[in-house]
């Protein structure tokens, strides 16, 4: 039986694979939408609020115990429903060395949501799996990260971006039961802010038109939270897409043969 190892088992991917890489540029401020741990909510009290020594530990204390979560709100005299008032803070993932980004799933959903907007997954058979389960998302260029499945925001300068600003936040969503206030703060890279990314998926089943598609439609779509209130839309600045060598070396072997006959 034949051995392979690790280093042989990952050019054999390659070879089997199409490589995009892409320069996402964004338009509009990128909102995060991870629920806080303590430690961004030690970071949000002493870089937001700018609290220090033993007003920053009640902060933290009042937030986690009394304000993070949903509560009820007395009902007004004469009212009927019951209204809660829900408050939340939100950041980014971030990696081992304390930078934020995407996680590779959300890169490989706004692409796959793209790919469904223009029915390409109805109309390539099996394209689907190609790109959601066998392909792989991972940063490029200044977008790579220490951390597996992180990709980095970075600056004009080409810098990963580090401390970030909150956006406020708010909706007053009504239902059968009541009415609810939801105040959010929400962790924030700019707009101007970029993202490269590298893609491998197999190419057996998606043209380089499709691919081109996707992009075209997945800036509309944009990154991050809070997309229906239009943040996280991008520009592409570039977009390279290179077949996988083995589809070439088919391609080439095709070619030969339709001009021998």
């Amino acid at each position: 039986m034949g051995q392979y190892k690790a280093d042989e088992l990952a050019e054999l991917y390659e070879e089997l694979t199409g490589l995009v890489v892409a320069d996402l540029e964004f338009m509009r401020d990128v909102i995060g939408g991870l629920p806080a741990k303590e430690k961004d909510l030690r970071q949000f009290c002493q870089h937001h609020l700018g609290l220090a020594g033993d007003e920053l530990e009640r902060a933290i204390q009042r937030i986690q115990h009394e304000e993070l979560g949903e509560k009820s709100v007395p009902t007004p005299e004469g009212g009927e429903l019951e209204h809660k008032a829900t408050y939340g803070l939100k950041v980014f993932p971030r990696d081992a060395e304390g930078h934020p980004g995407v996680s590779d799933h959300q890169i490989k959903a706004c692409l796959s949501t793209a790919a469904t907007r223009l029915g390409i997954f109805s109309r390539r058979m099996g394209s689907k799996g190609d790109f959601r389960e066998v392909g792989l998302a991972r940063g490029h260029g200044p977008s790579v990260s220490v951390s597996p499945g992180h990709l980095r925001f970075y600056n004009g300068d080409g810098q990963a971006l580090g401390k970030l600003d909150y956006h406020k936040l708010m909706g007053s969503p009504s239902g059968p039961k009541g009415t609810r206030s939801i105040v959010t703060d929400c962790e924030f890279a700019p707009a101007g802010s970029k993202l490269s990314i590298e893609l491998r998926f197999s190419f057996a089943k998606l043209t380089e038109s499709d691919i081109a598609e996707m992009f075209a439609f997945a800036q509309e779509i944009g990154l991050g939270s809070a997309r229906s209130m239009q943040y996280g839309k991008f520009r592409v600045l570039n977009l390279d897409i290179r077949p996988n060598k083995r589809a070439r070396k088919e391609e080439k072997t095709a070619k030969r043969g339709q001009a021998a006959s």
